[in-house]
């Protein structure tokens, strides 16, 4: 009888080992930042062709979205160092990041002002993202030789907002010399 209890008890030790472990699966509904950069990342694959949120330039944006300090960030994150292109073939290769701008708020766009605001992504907001506008710039992009190689996209909740940033590498053709 002792022998058949301490059976039951491992039995059961085991039974409920192996409940605990069932419940450490990672089948939770996803965050809201993590909704909101899936999203992001479907608009832009569905302008650029591009089906892979690449890691090196996700893991770009996401430094990018670290330097947001109250919702806005100095422009200095929009400027492109001459160390950070490269030459490859007859191509400039360039890597950039930026946190999506607020274009409400009126001073992306304001050569006097040293920051801008960054956009809050709200549930209202992503549900009504229309890419026509990025659409057309790529296009215009790419008329101008510009071809988009990576896209990464990283979303982050900081204070309860959230905010995305897009990394990109781009390259551009350098246009033959005529011969002198």
């Amino acid at each position: 009888m002792k022998m058949l209890k301490k059976m039951a008890a491992l039995l059961l030790a085991g039974v409920m080992a192996l409940a605990l472990l069932t419940a450490c699966g990672d089948n939770s509904a996803p965050s809201f930042a993590q909704t909101a950069e899936e999203k992001m990342f479907a608009v832009l694959s569905e302008s650029t062709g591009l089906k892979e949120n690449d890691t090196e330039m996700k893991n770009l944006a996401a430094q990018t979205l670290d330097k947001i300090k109250d919702g806005k960030v100095t422009k200095e994150v929009l400027k492109v160092n001459p160390e950070d292109i490269e030459k490859v073939d007859n191509k400039y290769r360039a890597k950039v990041s930026l946190p999506i701008p607020d274009l409400k708020a009126g001073d992306y766009d304001d050569n006097n002002s040293k920051t801008y605001t960054v956009l809050e992504v709200t549930p209202d907001n992503l549900a009504n993202v229309d890419n026509t506008q990025l659409t057309q710039m790529i296009a215009t992009m790419k008329k101008n030789g510009v071809e988009i190689e990576k896209i990464g996209v990283a979303a982050k909740t900081v204070n309860g907002k959230t905010y995305i940033a897009v990394g990109m590498q781009m390259s551009m053709t350098i246009p033959a010399q005529s011969p002198q």
